[in-house]
């Protein structure tokens, strides 16, 4: 849908049609903080009378703020043996220059 269509930034104006258009990937980009002054304001508007979209907003936050949380995995075995089993000490460049000309 277009802004010929009836609405700016493809909002239609019926209402009819509203129910029948969510916000797609505008949702997870507001939720993320990407969107512009005026796309958000449209997206705030749409939440204001769309259930369906606040419930999904909600819960992309939720999946957000529990990803946030969420500590990563540790180094592997194999790393760690292979960081152990490095000399100890001052670690000197490789032979030769780290660059052409340097």
């Amino acid at each position: 849908m277009s802004a010929a269509d009836g609405g700016a930034a493809g909002f239609p104006r019926g209402a009819e049609q509203a129910a029948e258009l969510h916000l797609g990937d505008r949702l997870a980009a507001f939720v993320d903080g990407e969107l512009g002054h005026d796309s958000r304001e449209r997206v705030l508007a749409h939440l204001a009378t769309c259930p369906q979209c606040r419930r999904e907003a909600d819960e992309q936050r939720r999946v957000k703020n529990v990803l946030a949380a969420a500590v990563g995995p540790g180094p592997s075995e194999g790393l760690l043996a292979r960081l152990q089993g490095l000399p100890a000490g001052d670690v000197s460049p490789l032979d030769g220059p780290a660059r052409p000309g340097g």
